[in-house]
Parts: structure tokens; C-alpha cells; sequence
């Protein structure tokens, strides 16, 4: 069984795995030959929510790698930074950093980056757990069962047997 640790290491447990070969549709080159590992889930949907597609009007003449990336939908593939510098062409569309950005890739422009949300609803789910107390009262207990006894109570015959060697 083969395994994926990600954000936080979690660890997903794949069922196993299998090499593809992939390359732009209609074209016979490039062609890479990766290994995928497979799994029940790769994250949830993405985006979150369905975005206007309206925000992205100013890339609407270029031929994407997915048309409707601005729908909610889950993921299919993901491909590792180890084959993603081969897949960006190095064509960027980009304005300013609160904007989204186009990238050309060997499949076709790709939209990243942040988008304005104001009129989506988001959910976002945030956990934090500090216990220090717990952690104090664990390191009191180590100490007090690796401290040495500074005085005994021995029994008479162990009082006898230490006053013999005395």
C-alpha cells in the first residue's frame, strides 16, 4: 500500500498504483510517462464553490486546459512539482497580485491565483488545540518517577545487611 503525506502531515493510504502516459489532446508530443498512486479522494472539490465566471472574462479568448475550471467539481489528477516545470510553456497573463493569473501549459492556459470572493459563500474550517497544562503535569510525573528516592524505608533484614557492609 503507498502512501501521500501532505499539508499537516496527513498521510492518505492509496489502494496502489499505476503509470499513464500523458499528453495534450491531438498532439503526439510530449509524452510523459508518470506514476500515479491511486486514491478514494484526492481533496475536496475545487474551488470550494463555483466562481463567476464573469471574473475571468479578460482570459475568455484563450483556449484552456479546462473550460470549466470555475466550477465546483472534484479533483481528477494531480501532477507533482517533479513534471510541473515541463508542462508551464512560460506564457503568463498576469496584472497585479490581487488578480488571477494565466499560464500556458503543454494541455492549454490554466487560470491561478487569488479571485474576489465577495459574493461567494465560504467555509472555512480552522482548529487549534493547546494544552499546556496537560503538558506540565505529563513533565512533573516524568521527573518525580526518574528522581531517586533521597530516603528509603528498608526492612530489618535490609537494615541488618547494609549495617554488616557499613
Amino acid at each position: 500500500m503507498r502512501g501521500l503525506c501532505g499539508i499537516g502531515k496527513n498521510i492518505s493510504k492509496g489502494s496502489h498504483g499505476v503509470r499513464c502516459n500523458i499528453k495534450p489532446i491531438g498532439k503526439s508530443d510530449p509524452v510523459y510517462s508518470l506514476e500515479f498512486i491511486i486514491l478514494n479522494e484526492i481533496s475536496d472539490n475545487l474551488p470550494i464553490n463555483s466562481l463567476p465566471v464573469e471574473q475571468f472574462s479578460k482570459f475568455s479568448q484563450l483556449p484552456l486546459a479546462d473550460p470549466n475550471f470555475h466550477l465546483s467539481k472534484p479533483v481528477d489528477i494531480l501532477l507533482g512539482a517533479d513534471i510541473y516545470g515541463f508542462l508551464i510553456t512560460g506564457n503568463k497573463l498576469l496584472s497585479d497580485p490581487d488578480q488571477p493569473v494565466a499560464l500556458e501549459t503543454i494541455f492549454g492556459w490554466i487560470i491561478t491565483g487569488r479571485v474576489k470572493t465577495s459574493s461567494v459563500s465560504l467555509s472555512v474550517n480552522s482548529y487549534f488545540l493547546t494544552s499546556y497544562a496537560s503538558l506540565d503535569q505529563s513533565l512533573q510525573r516524568f521527573w518525580e518517577l526518574e528522581d531517586v528516592p533521597q530516603s528509603s524505608t528498608l526492612s530489618s533484614d535490609e537494615k541488618l545487611a547494609e549495617e554488616h557492609f557499613l
